[in-house]
């Protein structure tokens, strides 16, 4: 038998042992990490709960580059069916759903919040055509996109008015 065998062998049973009972489950953390995840602790989130806000911040940050939700479930390296079935769960919404909804929000925004028109609108959230983003607006919103602004302008110089008085 050669000197590093016996050590070798010693070491590789440790392993198992270890491998075994890696989690304590009186304070369910992890016995073989250093920094002992806490299970219980406020800080602790579940994998699938982490990979959701991440593709939240994702969709957040790249939105009007990127509209597809393939790209995002690339980008956590999760299947889109996968990762559709985690937003539903979470959120009850699914991919498609929250870049819409976050191109939605982002719209009205600049519609409230500046001088763009819709066809300068369009162009800046990639939309192919002004045209189709007139449609879109007008068949979710009920509106065409320069009434919604006229409506909105008009509650918030009311509300202004209110304020006064």
């Amino acid at each position: 038998m050669k000197p590093g065998n016996g050590i070798r062998s010693m070491n590789m049973e440790t392993e198992q042992k270890s491998k075994r009972k890696s989690i304590d489950y009186k304070t369910g953390t992890f016995l073989r990490k250093p920094e002992a995840l806490n299970f219980f602790s406020d800080d602790y989130l579940p994998p699938d709960l982490e990979t959701v806000l991440k593709v939240q911040h994702y969709i957040e940050q790249e939105f009007r580059e990127h509209k597809q939700p393939e790209y995002y479930a690339n980008k956590v390296k999760r299947t889109l069916r996968c990762l559709n079935d985690l937003c539903q769960h979470y959120l009850e919404q699914s991919v498609y759903s929250l870049i819409q909804e976050r191109i939605h929000m982002e719209v009205l925004r600049l519609l409230l919040h500046t001088k763009m028109t819709a066809k300068q609108i369009a162009y800046e959230m990639n939309i192919s055509t002004p045209s189709y983003f007139s449609r879109h607006f007008k068949h979710r919103m009920g509106v065409s996109p320069q009434q919604w602004r006229k409506q909105q302008r008009a509650l918030i110089m009311d509300a202004d008015r209110q304020k006064e008085i």
